[in-house]
């Protein structure tokens, strides 16, 4: 397979290097061949890409519930800040999933691959009760760790202090675009706190905190902290600290250039450039798609 390169709007995050620098044929998979599988209208082995792209595991859709929920919760309305009828996280976050399990049985994901998914389900021999449970439980004992532990702490915070922030947030470094993923922001005192839930705790998103609270709100870097709540345990960690600037924007920039430096001179992207690490295929939402899965396992 070989697509044009210009026809993909280049970019840089945490979630892109990590495939990078794990196997390439995954990242390449990932990143150019399911162009137009959105499209119900699509060839069904394109479908099959983007939705195999689409798929969460179930930590990943874990993952992705908890945040989406508190992130919701966070931003709720001010004449809903009433902590004394409004719903608590678990509540919320078990109600959601009841509704997106029946959805993935129903197979709303066959039509929009923006319906979450877990892959799972799709597995065979899958039983779809001993999922459903397995992930409830999953989610419960996430949401009580998150009460008990840095959520608790910061959906304390009042309203005021609360500052809207896109997510994904788009962050250019000159002619670069960034992105980086953080569920909210508040303000303390002078200082701009910005709270992950699922990217690493890095130089590089620390970096791009800063650069966004600079650019868009005039906040000098040394106010601006960094923070990740883990949705396993609720744990707080700060990661800004110690930040070496130079380096994590160089760290960026050596990426971003080892990644475009495998455009073809002519302009293309192609596959075979692009080998897999087949110690990787286990865990990997290609196995269908990938030739060197089929060779590694056949």
């Amino acid at each position: 397979m070989k697509v044009r390169a210009s026809d993909y709007r280049f970019s840089w995050s945490l979630r892109r290097r990590r495939l990078w620098n794990g196997c390439r044929r995954r990242y390449f998979l990932t990143y150019y061949a399911p162009r137009g599988g959105h499209d119900p209208a699509a060839e069904p082995a394109l479908r099959r890409l983007h939705l195999a792209k689409s798929l969460f595991s179930r930590d990943g859709y874990c993952n992705y519930l908890l945040r989406t929920t508190m992130r919701e919760l966070f931003y709720r309305r001010n004449e809903e800040e009433d902590t004394s009828t409004a719903p608590d996280l678990r509540s919320r976050v078990l109600h959601a999933f009841a509704r997106d399990f029946n959805r993935m049985l129903l197979g709303f994901w066959q039509e929009d691959h923006r319906v979450p998914m877990l892959r799972e389900l799709l597995q065979s021999g899958a039983v779809p009760e001993a999922v459903r449970r397995e992930v409830e439980t999953q989610l419960k004992e996430s949401a009580v760790a998150l009460e008990q532990g840095g959520w608790g702490e910061f959906q304390r915070f009042p309203a005021e202090c609360r500052r809207p922030l896109p997510s994904p947030l788009e962050v250019p470094l000159g002619e670069l675009s960034c992105w980086c993923s953080p569920c909210f922001a508040l303000a303390s005192g002078r200082e701009l706190w910005l709270v992950e839930s699922e990217s690493d705790a890095s130089p590089e998103a620390a970096l791009l905190h800063k650069f966004y609270a600079l650019n868009t709100c005039r906040i000098p870097p040394e106010q601006v902290r960094s923070f990740r709540l883990d949705c396993r345990d609720g744990s707080v960690t700060e990661f800004s600290g110690d930040l070496n600037i130079s380096a994590a924007l160089a760290g960026i920039r050596a990426d971003a250039g080892a990644m475009q430096q495998a455009i073809r001179p002519d302009g293309t992207v192609a596959e075979e450039d692009f080998p897999a690490d087949t110690t990787r295929c286990a865990n990997c939402p290609f196995p269908g798609c990938c030739a060197a899965f089929l060779s590694a396992t056949h």
